[in-house]
Order: C-alpha cells, then structure tokens, then sequence
C-alpha cells in the first residue's frame, strides 16, 4: 500500500512542478524570450520539457555550458533582447560564469535559469549539490529565488511577474544578466498524459488556475527614456567652439550604435574634428567612399600615437570619447599622457559604466553616445555656440592630422607592396573586413585581431556592425557568441580570431554547425598568442626561455577540428586565395573554417617595421616645418 501511495503522491507532485514550470516558462515568452539555449541534465527536465512544448520558443541544444553561455551572450549582442539559459544543478551553472561577466561588463541582455536541489538535499552531503544562491555574486543585475512550486493563485500570479521581472531587468535600465535559480524536486517527468486532475482536488484546481493564467499577457514595463542633458550638451558645444586642437575618439561601442553613426559623423564633419574610429565603434566602416577613407577620419591613429613623435605632434586640447574605453595601445597611450594635462579637457560619453581607467575625464555624461552627437549637432548648426576659435588654428590642426595620416599610409601601403600576395597579418586584418558586404557581421577576437584591424584596415568599404566582446576581452568563447550573433542576425558572418582563442572555443563549432547563415571563422594561425612578443617579457634577454609559457605554441590541426564539427574547411596559401575562400564561406550556408597560417613572429616584426617608419616619417615632417 504504501508503494501505492508513494507513487500517488509523486504523480501530484510532478504534475504541480510541471504546470509551474510551463507557467514560468510561458512568463519569458510573453515578456518577449524567444531563444532557449538547453544543456543537459536531469534536474532541469520539468523547465527543459515546458520550453521544449511551448510554440513560441526555439530551443538549442548546447552540451558545453561555457559555450552555451557565449553563444546566448552573442544572441543578445546581435539582437538586443535576452536569451534564456537553461542547466541543471552542481557544477553545470559555474560554467556559465565567463558568459555572466562579460555580458555584465559589456551590458548584454542575459537570462540565466539554473535548476537547483530542494531544501532538503542543501548541507546534508547529497550527490551533485552545492549553495547555488546567488552563484554569480555582484556580476549579475539580479538574483531571483523560486521557491518550490506552489499551487495558490497568488503564488501562480507571482511566478509569471518574476519572469517578466527578470527580462525587464535584464533589459534596463543597465542591460545585463539575470539570474533565476529554480529548486525542483522528483520526479521530474509529469505522467505519461501530463493531466494535472488525477493528482485529486488540488490537482484539478491548480490545472484550472494554470489554463487561465497560461497564454495571458504579463506586465508590461515601459524603460525611462532620457534624452541628453541640455546644459551638457551646452558645454560641450561650447568647448568644442573654443578648442583649435579636438579630437573624437569612438571606442567599442553595441551594434545598435551603427544606426547613429551619421549623427556623430554629422557633429565631426560639422565642427572640422578628426575622428578616432575603432572598428568596434561601429563607425569606421559601412560608408559610401570608393578612396577607403572620409575627410576628417584620422585612418591610422593607432601607428601615429605609439610613435613618441606623434602623441607630440598630434596632442589635442579638448578628447571627446564616444563610447567605451579604446583597445588601440595608440590611443591609450595618449590619454595614460594627457592624464592631468590642464591643456586637455576631456568629456567622456557613455550610457553606462565609468569608462575612465585613467581617472582623468574632466566631463562624464551619461547619454547615448548617438544620442548626444545629434544634439551637440544641432546646438552648433543653430549657432548657439559660434565658434571662437581661430580658424587658421583649425585649420592647421586638420591639415596636421591630414598629413600624418597620410605618411602613415604610405608606410602601410610599402609593407603591403613588398608582401605581395603573401599571407601576413596584416593584410589579412585588411583583408578581411573588406571582404564583408555594408550589411554583414564582422566579429574580432581579442588579442590581435582586434588591434590589427584597426593598425591595417582603414575606414570605408566593409561591414557596418562591428561584434566584439570588449566588456572583459578574453578570449573565452568568440567562436560561439559569432555562432550566436550569426544566428539571431540572419547576417552573413566573418570571425577573424587568432589560433589560441580558437582552439580555446572548440566547443563552438558545435554550437555553430547548426546556425543556418554562412559564418565564416578565420584563423590566423602563427602557433600561439602572439600579442606576448610585443609585451615588456620580450624585451628581456635573461626571460626569452620563458616566453612560451604566455605565447603557448601548439601543434594541432586546424581542419580536423573543423571536421570533427562536420564543418567546412579552407586553408589558402596566398592572400587572393584567402579573399576567394572567404567569399566563397559567405556563400555556403552554415559554419566554414578558413585558416590562414602566417610566420609566428610575423605580426611583430611587420608592426616594428610600420611604426618605424612612420615615427621617421613624422620626425622628417617636424624638422621640416622646423
């Protein structure tokens, strides 16, 4: 008899846990979720089955939580509503960790739904159990605590106001994750006709509460919507009018900011202001000019500011930077040197954060960077700061910035000449971006990538949306939150991304061999994390047998791990053959590897020889006009 009852007891219990389970996950739909990333495991089986049934979810299944994570985080990027997570309990969700801070620091939409063991299975040593409670501590917006299913009306009510609580919170005011920890308890599987009424009384009541509430829509949250502060906007319409020596510097920015690049284009052409655009700004490509570059888009900031010579040359009086803080070495080499400097005001433009590592911004103005552009835009073309400035002084700026650019130019254009059709990174890192359409998706990996386009690529022809994962910029997960993007998108997708972190996210083909759009992942191999070489350690003759622990030389190949995938595979010689596979990957639906093998101590030496040059170059000019 007891066995009986046993079971008449879990059948109740698991067609409760599976009406609160479908309520909770028709809540996110209704708020407005559509992808469901799922790894596998037992105790998530009654939420993993709700959004499995319902109509309006997707569902993926990523076994790698980390690269779920990444690839979820990579979702939100692209398309500015969170995507839900979902794992079962123990170590699952720590894997998810890398994702959660990212997506923090970059103010990502991420929902995070961890099954956990009841009360009764905590501090007891039961199997695959561990304090869940606000597992991600301050990286999260915040942490929300199901208790276990309850079947009163009110508790119902609750359940679907947390949903659209988390993805109201997840979206604003500062984007970012959530995390939603759910207890559930067996058995997990409701019977084998999902009926809620043969658990008895409170069965069939609670079958009736969730039909009526199923399906109806949950709050709505209208965000604050805040336009630019108009006395800022004044200031700085002001000290834009009296500086003779501005400059804009638009560092990683969301994709969303590709559609008010014109507005900051507007104000930089508007007030003769050279504009610093990094390719994660969202602004250095995408635009109609057939010459590769704009009057007034300083090209080649990053060569020109390491040079000692040029941050002397070129040092502004007033820094307006648009966005977060820049990954040039350039440009932060020019701020770690105007710090202090009472002769270089400098205003800080950003949504969130405190984009400041130098603790030297005089102005900090909370405001989408667009946003702001466009109003300090108006204030001048309304000439209500008309500007003081002496227009010789101005002048004379815009031609220095106009003829240090191009002596760096030319000092790029002679190292690309003498290459040939070679493979070297940088005209791969030229290449590459040129070779996606305005509407394509460029992805960078952190490290070199991102930092050789902007060294090699000028402004112009290429994609307008620029994904990177600046918020922490590891290189953890770059395959996957592409596969993500891509995914979410529709876009035609490139991944320029160095071997290591490629061979970091293996776990990402994975996560892409399903993603229906070309994505094409290109892989500078050099045999290692080359960015160390230009690091201080290698500099230092008695630490030289050292360098391999930080560069990590490998010996792996590159197109087994594509076909382990079940992926495409390229692996051209020269650099024509590299814009022929990359056209090609663009063409072929799903998930293509091109890998593009260069000298290991390539990229170094060919960057030495550039900032050389140009160094000289701007010397020359110096003694000159001298």
């Amino acid at each position: 008899m007891s066995t009986i009852g046993d079971a008449s007891r879990g059948n109740r219990w698991a067609a409760t846990q599976s009406a609160w389970a479908h309520l909770l996950l028709d809540g996110f739909a209704a708020a407005g979720v559509r992808d469901v990333i799922i790894s596998p495991g037992s105790r998530s089986t009654p939420y993993v089955l709700a959004a499995h049934r319902h109509p309006e979810l997707r569902c993926r299944d990523i076994f790698d939580e980390r690269s779920a994570g990444f690839f979820a985080l990579g979702q939100g990027k692209a398309g500015g509503q969170p995507s839900l997570l979902i794992c079962t309990s123990g170590t699952a969700g720590a894997h998810y960790l890398p994702a959660v801070m990212e997506a923090s620091l970059s103010h990502t939409p991420l929902l995070v739904l961890t099954a956990d063991r009841p009360f009764e299975l905590q501090e007891c040593g039961a199997n695959q159990t561990v304090d869940q409670l606000k597992l991600y501590g301050a990286h999260v917006r915040r942490f929300l605590h199901l208790g276990l299913p309850d079947s009163s009306e009110r508790a119902l009510r609750a359940l679907r106001r947390t949903a659209a609580q988390a993805v109201a919170i997840a979206c604003a005011p500062e984007p970012g994750p959530v995390h939603v920890n759910a207890p559930a308890r067996k058995p997990f599987e409701p019977g084998p006709d999902d009926s809620a009424h043969k658990g008895g009384k409170r069965g069939d009541e609670l079958e009736r509460r969730c039909a009526r509430l199923a399906g109806a829509p949950v709050t709505r949250v209208a965000s604050p919507r805040t336009g630019p502060d108009p006395e800022a906007v004044r200031e700085v319409a002001e000290r834009l009018a009296e500086a003779s020596r501005p400059l804009f510097v638009c560092g990683p920015a969301p994709l969303e900011q590709a559609e008010g690049a014109d507005e900051i284009r507007r104000l930089a052409a508007g007030c003769r202001v050279p504009l610093a655009a990094e390719a994660t700004g969202q602004l250095r490509f995408g635009h109609d000019d057939a010459n590769g570059s704009t009057d007034g888009v300083f090209a080649y900031f990053d060569p020109i500011y390491r040079s000692a010579s040029g941050r002397e040359r070129l040092r502004p009086d007033l820094i307006l930077q648009l966005g977060g803080t820049p990954a040039s070495s350039g440009l932060l080499q020019l701020l770690g040197e105007t710090a202090g400097d009472s002769d270089a005001f400098r205003i800080v433009v950003a949504p969130f954060g405190w984009p400041d590592p130098e603790s030297s911004a005089d102005l900090l103005v909370r405001s989408d960077p667009a946003a702001f552009a466009g109003a300090v835009a108006d204030a001048v073309e309304k000439h209500e700061a008309p500007a003081r400035a002496s227009a010789v002084l101005r002048q004379d700026w815009m031609e220095s910035v106009r003829r240090a650019d191009e002596i760096a130019s030319q000092a790029i254009e002679s190292e690309l000449a003498e290459a040939g059709d070679d493979l070297s990174e940088g005209a791969i890192a030229r290449a590459v971006p040129r070779a996606l359409p305005p509407e394509g998706l460029l992805a960078l990996g952190n490290s070199l990538p991102v930092r050789q386009v902007d060294a090699w690529c000028p402004p112009g022809r290429g994609p307008a949306r620029v994904l990177s994962q600046r918020g922490l910029s590891g290189i953890d997960g770059l395959v996957s939150g592409a596969a993500g993007a891509c995914s979410r998108s529709g876009r035609p997708t490139v991944l320029l991304v160095g071997d290591v972190s490629f061979l970091h996210d293996l776990s990402g083909l994975a996560a892409a061999r399903d993603v229906e759009a070309p994505l094409a992942v290109v892989v500078v191999n050099n045999e290692g994390g080359r960015l160390f070489e230009e690091l201080p350690i290698a500099g230092r003759p008695d630490l030289a047998g050292a360098l391999p622990h930080f560069t990590t030389p490998h010996a792996a190949s590159l197109q087994h791990a594509a076909a382990l995938f079940g992926g495409h595979f390229a692996a051209p010689t020269t650099l024509s053959g590299l814009r022929s596979a990359v056209e090609t990957a663009l063409s072929t639906a799903g998930c293509t590897v091109v890998e593009a093998r260069v000298p290991a101590s390539g990229a170094v030496e060919q960057n030495e020889r550039v900032r050389r040059a140009v160094n000289e170059g701007l010397e020359a000019l110096a003694a000159d006009r001298g």
